[in-house]
């Protein structure tokens, strides 16, 4: 979360960082896939699971959307046309302003197939940490193909995030010996120094433009380096962080991030954003940040609410 919204102010700013931060949703899209590697199918029905996942992320972000459109209408009726507001709805496209809700779709669709990795899981449970580590990777392939020859909405990329924080979870909970976790994370580590740098080079030294296949390749290339970069931030968290005790802190985080999530944009980056409110820059970052802050907790509360009064 703190990675989101670091990089959508360095990005309302015009800054060059903004694309270095910008690896929030690889590392909560890893991340959630790490931790629903213990959710058990097997005794629970997947429709009932999935409802109750589907109604955590949708309900607050419906609830959101409601409050957003009632706002562009007071303050900036521009903003709003019936195309956007329709595909919002049916999460296939994003109102101005809110372009980071491109997320929602694609946490949906990973809970959609969770029950498929749990399955696989289950299948290959008694393989070696090769045999493992080659199925996963077959997965990851299969994904990138399936989507590439039907042109899904989806970006392979990004979804194989959720999948790699899946295997990461198998991996480490079966093969604890030999200091697995360490030589992995030494390993990802070395290969985002390495990626990230034949990637500054081209992006920033390199003084021809790439062309035809190649261009297409190092397209990919960069996609994909992302990814190693968000991974390598995950496992090196792991490692610092394995003593750190649950504190008020981590617990507010736990509690409120998703709905901060959701409504940082309309103070950074929409047109009704605080970041431009006055010529101090520091104050307009605190004020963007207090307001996400308020407004994050609220929605909280009011899906809450909803929640517990049966609307749905």
């Amino acid at each position: 979360m703190s990675f989101i919204i670091v990089c959508h102010i360095f990005q309302a700013y015009g800054n060059e960082l903004a694309f270095w931060f910008n690896v929030g949703v690889q590392l909560f899209l890893i991340i959630s896939g790490y931790l629903y590697y213990t959710k058990d199918y097997s005794n629970e029905s997947v429709l009932r699971i999935l409802k109750q996942q589907f109604i955590k992320i949708l309900l607050p972000y419906y609830v959101w959307l409601g409050i957003v459109i009632v706002i562009y209408l007071l303050f900036s009726p521009q903003s709003l046309t019936t195309i956007s507001v329709i595909y919002s709805f049916f999460c296939s496209g994003t109102l101005l302003g809110q372009g980071h809700l491109w997320f929602i779709p694609y946490i949906l669709l990973c809970y959609l197939i969770t029950p498929y990795l749990y399955y696989i899981k289950r299948k290959i449970h008694n393989t070696n940490l090769i045999s493992t580590s080659i199925i996963w990777l077959i997965i990851l392939g299969c994904i990138f193909i399936i989507m590439k020859l039907y042109k899904s909405y989806f970006k392979p990329e990004i979804i194989s995030c959720y999948i790699i924080g899946y295997a990461i979870a198998d991996i480490f909970s079966r093969f604890k010996r030999n200091n697995i976790r360490n030589k992995i994370t030494f390993i990802i580590c070395m290969a985002a120094i390495v990626f990230n740098a034949i990637k500054i080079y081209y992006c920033y030294f390199y003084k021809s433009e790439l062309a035809g296949v190649f261009a297409l390749i190092f397209a990919y290339f960069k996609s994909y380096t992302h990814v190693v970069l968000g991974l390598s931030i995950f496992l090196l968290f792991i490692h610092l962080c394995n003593n750190v005790k649950y504190n008020k802190i981590l617990s507010f985080s736990d509690k409120y991030s998703y709905e901060i999530y959701l409504v940082h944009a309309l103070f950074i980056l929409s047109p009704l954003n605080l970041i431009f409110i006055s010529d101090y820059v520091i104050l307009n970052i605190v004020m963007a940040i207090v307001s996400t802050i308020i407004c994050g907790m609220l929605l909280k509360y009011i899906s809450s609410y909803i929640s517990s009064v049966k609307f749905i």
